[in-house]
């Protein structure tokens, strides 16, 4: 039973800012078009087993979007450029997995081995902290022998090396995952949830009546709970009165 035709969300705040609808799609890297057109082709039959729901996807992340945590752009680089060739059964003879289906610390970047150390042992995909080590850096940044990627291509992408380098650098982390503390209060109209949502995590708003069902339904928030922060916010969600769920929590995931 769709929660939607039980549940309406009035409104959404992030750190205090009232969120249009027109600001709730700009947070989502394709906006409602991108969604629009996945349930278009949904409802066309084109996927045997179609994601639901829909808003509660990660978008992927440009590059340049300082909004968004580095780890996740770089993810969303590599999902775009590598993962076609870089995955079980693929083209690339690395051992990594750069599909967005699998979490970071199970893709074999971070100190991944290597089919080829380049006579170095202390090489791998990526090393933290050592971009000298760190091969994936090193096949991006250049041009020539030894390029990636390898065909088609003969100027080196500065901007996703660029990127690469900042999270090799600074970023790379393989914390646990922190709960998205929820907070639920009156609102003027109906109910009010308070949401704080740790840097670099995105989570995911469930609601039910009966804490004795393993019946919990999402509540989707366009844009906003899917996406992974550079920043750790709060977002307040108002909800309609009369609401027929009393029971709220939220499901927490790093990239």
């Amino acid at each position: 039973k769709a929660l939607a035709s039980q549940m309406t969300v009035k409104g959404v705040m992030v750190n205090g800012k009232m969120l249009t609808l027109e600001d709730i799609a700009k947070r989502a890297a394709l906006g409602d078009d991108w969604q629009d057109t996945l349930q278009q082709l949904i409802a066309a039959g084109y996927f045997a087993n179609p994601p639901n729901p829909v808003p509660a996807l990660p978008p992927l992340a440009s590059s340049a979007d300082e909004a968004v945590s580095i780890e996740w752009r770089v993810r969303s680089y590599l999902a775009v450029n590598c993962a076609p060739c870089h995955r079980p059964g693929g083209l690339g003879n690395g051992f990594f997995d750069a599909r967005l289906s699998n979490p970071t610390a199970l893709t074999g970047l971070v100190n991944g081995e290597l089919n080829d150390s380049r006579a170095d042992t202390n090489n791998r995909v990526i090393v933290p902290g050592s971009l000298m080590h760190s091969v994936l850096y090193q096949r991006m940044s250049v041009r020539g022998l030894g390029q990636m990627p390898p065909l088609a291509s003969t100027i080196a992408d500065a901007a996703g090396a660029d990127l690469l380098s900042r999270w090799i650098a600074h970023g790379v982390a393989m914390p646990s995952p922190l709960p998205a503390i929820l907070a639920p209060s009156q609102g003027t109209d109906g109910l009010r949830l308070r949401i704080q949502q740790p840097a670099n995590q995105s989570f995911r708003l469930e609601a039910t009546d009966n804490l004795t069902t393993t019946d919990w339904h999402p509540v989707t928030l366009p844009g906003l709970g899917a996406s992974y922060p550079a920043q750790s916010r709060e977002i307040i969600v108002d909800l309609e009165a009369g609401v027929g769920f009393r029971f709220f929590r939220t499901k927490s995931s790093l990239p």
